[in-house]
């Protein structure tokens, strides 16, 4: 819809819209993209293998790949490439060089997990994107409580890594790990509830609305179990508020769910502060549910200062900025796309920006 929409802005003789003018329309507007790869360090998480015995644990090894992106996003050092970029390489045989290409990085992490009980074992691997050369590796055993610790440790050891192989000064990370009040306040009370959690962020990132369904059911199970688990809290009131978005497919209605997922976000909070994804998507949920506009810009603002490196946010703050006709829309729009340019959200609100500019053509390139 949205490419027929640019198509037809156009205004004058609409003789181009055969096949060979279409063709050649869109091979002009992709030399015309505003995305250009940066020579800066920017780092892929491919998804994690799972090696574990039980082919089920996939939530988990999917769950620990996703950490480390987190983990890697909130340290402010080295941009990461999201999730749903990163895993539409999943299973793909192709040379770490090939993937580094298409998504314009400097590094490309790769790994494994193990699991055994509450016990489960993890090796990562660093690769030059461009030279597909070894830089790195390690082999990490933890206890499931310890994951909290260990997810800051790795991204600390990625971040020194990346910056020590592109010879730039970079302070090391870990002695942050110490004095960092975010990472000070997480911890996994109950290992059974951090895998409920898993498994319920695993479900609202299927493409199923029946598993979607279920999600907050996890969440729910895993709060009885750690009330002071504020991932849960937050993976909570994201699933409703995805079930109340048109995203999921979900027949539910916005009204009937938004209440409960800002109580949720606002209960994630009380228990962190610094918690980015409950902090944004609570201002997007009061702007929808309670029209409270201007609260809740203030908190999506304060969400992006709080993660920079998360592309959801930044698109969701992006899109806000722009329909309001606020500046700086351009800037953080581009940057979520950068950082997700495979996620149609990230996308669509992007080439909605350009349309709106009147740069039909680089947002035909976009989508």
């Amino acid at each position: 819809m949205l490419i027929a929409g640019v198509l037809l802005s156009f205004t004058s003789t609409r003789a181009w819209l055969t096949e060979a003018g279409v063709t050649l329309f869109i091979k002009t507007a992709s030399i015309l993209s505003p995305v250009r790869p940066e020579r800066v360090p920017l780092i892929a998480v491919l998804p994690f293998l799972n090696l574990s015995s039980d082919a089920e644990n996939d939530y988990f090894s999917d769950g620990m790949s996703t950490e480390v992106i987190n983990a890697l996003a909130r340290t402010r050092r080295l941009p990461v490439i999201a999730r749903s970029t990163s895993f539409q390489f999943r299973g793909a045989e192709q040379d770490v060089r090939e993937i580094g290409r298409r998504l314009g990085v400097t590094h490309v992490l790769e790994g494994s997990v193990r699991r055994a009980g509450e016990q489960f074992r993890l090796t990562t691997q660093l690769v030059d994107a461009a030279s597909g050369e070894l830089v790195w590796s390690e082999v990490y055993q933890r206890e499931l409580a310890d994951v909290f610790k260990l997810q800051h440790e790795i991204a600390s050891d990625i971040v020194d890594q990346v910056y020590l192989a592109l010879g730039f000064e970079n302070p090391s990370l870990q002695g942050e790990l110490a004095t960092d009040a975010f990472w000070q306040s997480r911890h996994v009370a109950n290992p059974e509830a951090y895998d409920l959690y898993l498994q319920g962020m695993a479900m609202l990132r299927s493409d199923r609305p029946t598993l979607i369904e279920q999600a907050p059911e996890y969440f729910d199970r895993a709060i009885a179990l750690d009330s002071e688990f504020a991932d849960a809290w937050a993976g909570k009131g994201y699933a409703l508020w995805v079930l109340g978005s048109s995203v999921s497919g979900s027949s539910i209605i916005p009204a009937s769910v938004y209440p409960d997922a800002i109580a949720a976000y606002r209960r994630a909070l009380a228990i962190e502060p610094n918690h980015a994804v409950a902090t944004g998507f609570l201002g997007v949920t009061l702007m929808l549910n309670d029209f409270q506009w201007a609260e809740g810009m203030r908190l999506l603002e304060r969400a992006v200062q709080l993660n920079p490196n998360n592309a959801e946010l930044l698109a969701q703050f992006g899109f806000h900025l722009d329909l309001f006709q606020m500046e700086g829309a351009s800037e953080v729009l581009e940057r979520a796309h950068r950082l997700d340019p495979y996620n149609f959200y990230t996308i669509w609100a992007l080439a909605a920006h350009l349309l709106r500019q009147g740069r039909p053509m680089e947002a035909a390139a976009l989508v």
